[in-house]
């Protein structure tokens, strides 16, 4: 009788384990097909922000790009160049880290043909992150498409009739530069009566910003980048960053300090880490009213 219940388990431990590396094989190529997918699919995030300034009723609208590390970027570039341009915005801001090439020479990473097409769609406004300097003939093609850098430096731009000064604060730790402090050079007399638009690469409200005068400035509004949204999201919340490794502060979306908006993106590409887990590409559209 021993015999016989011996010889019914065996019957059923073979189906049972086959079935078993079955079922993990289908959920590893679930698992695998989702990642695929997330990584080359654009999430467009909307943004509304209110001023106590409502000179106009139309908004000013801002595409913030941030991380694209060329030619690591995995999205339908075509079609995203279809989608930002049916968005109509007024500026386009990049946050740096527009490329992460180390092997690809830079005239074949397609960072070249991106900055073509995108500043046809509207004026657009850079600045550096800490993957650029590598590449000196970088800059020179900015400038000669277009693309206006700001490098510790200022423009003010009138939209839809409300002034707005854009600022460009450079990576911190390039030519040894410890600290977050800017003179910010080319800002008018009146500033302050402008809306203040912050571009850093580094999320961060500690940035400290003086007109050359030393006069101290709080922008309205930070759009920063690099931490990619954690690269590996769960319940919301990223996971790893270049710099503070496990579970930064900030990864994705709006946050504020007194006065101060930041909306930081997720980024496009990718860098150090290959894949993104739960985070798909991001696109804040931002609207000031």
């Amino acid at each position: 009788m021993e015999t016989a219940v011996k010889t019914s388990r065996k019957k059923y431990i073979i189906p049972i384990t086959a079935m078993s590396i079955a079922g993990g094989i289908l959920i590893t190529i679930l698992i695998l097909f989702l990642v695929y997918a997330d990584n080359r699919t654009l999430d467009y995030e909307d943004f509304i922000i209110t001023t106590s300034q409502n000179i106009s009723d139309m908004p000013v609208t801002i595409i913030h790009l941030s991380d694209l590390h060329f030619p690591s970027i995995r999205v339908d570039l075509e079609k995203m160049y279809q989608e930002i341009e049916a968005k109509e915005p007024d500026i386009i801001a990049i946050t740096g880290d527009i490329i992460s090439t180390r092997t690809t020479p830079i005239e074949e990473s397609g960072v070249f043909e991106f900055i073509q097409r995108i500043v046809q769609i509207a004026p657009v406004f850079y600045v550096d992150g800490n993957h650029e300097h590598s590449n000196s003939n970088l800059f020179d093609y900015f400038r000669q498409n277009g693309v206006i850098i700001l490098a510790d430096e200022s423009i003010t731009v009138s939209v839809n009739g409300r002034n707005v000064t854009l600022i460009g604060m450079r990576y911190c730790y390039i030519n040894g530069r410890d600290s977050r402090t800017a003179v910010i050079k080319g800002l008018s007399e009146d500033f302050e009566q402008n809306y203040i638009i912050l571009l850093t690469h580094i999320p961060t409200f500690d940035n400290v910003l003086r007109a050359p005068c030393e006069q101290e400035i709080q922008p309205d509004l930070i759009l920063a980048g690099h931490v990619h949204g954690g690269q590996m999201r769960i319940f919301s919340r990223g996971i790893f960053c270049p710099d503070t490794f496990l579970f930064p502060q900030y990864t994705s979306g709006i946050y504020k300090q007194g006065q101060t908006k930041m909306i930081l993106s997720r980024g496009l590409g990718n860098s150090i880490l290959p894949i993104r887990v739960n985070n798909k590409p991001h696109i804040p559209v931002i609207r000031i009213y």
